[in-house]
């Protein structure tokens, strides 16, 4: 008998945090400082190397004055515009 896991969809795009920070055209050390946490935080995040809470999104969406939906990774098949 074989189990097969099933992957939990994701909720966190590291990617998409880095498409808004670049848009803006901040450095991650810049997006950090407006944010109130540390580099390597940002870069973690954009990596996904580890998951903001909702409190760090919460700054992170006021310092690229982005909505919390702006974090959202778009739905398979989905394309995201602006």
């Amino acid at each position: 008998m074989v189990i097969v896991a099933k992957r939990k969809p994701r909720k966190w795009s590291g990617a998409r945090l880095r498409e808004l920070r670049e848009r803006v055209g901040f450095t991650q050390t810049e997006l950090a400082e407006a944010a109130e946490m540390y580099a390597a935080d940002v870069s973690n995040y954009e990596r996904d190397k580890a998951e903001p809470t909702f409190t760090v999104l919460v700054r992170l969406a006021a310092a690229l004055g982005v909505g919390l939906e702006a974090f959202n990774p778009p739905a398979e098949g989905e394309q995201r515009t602006g």
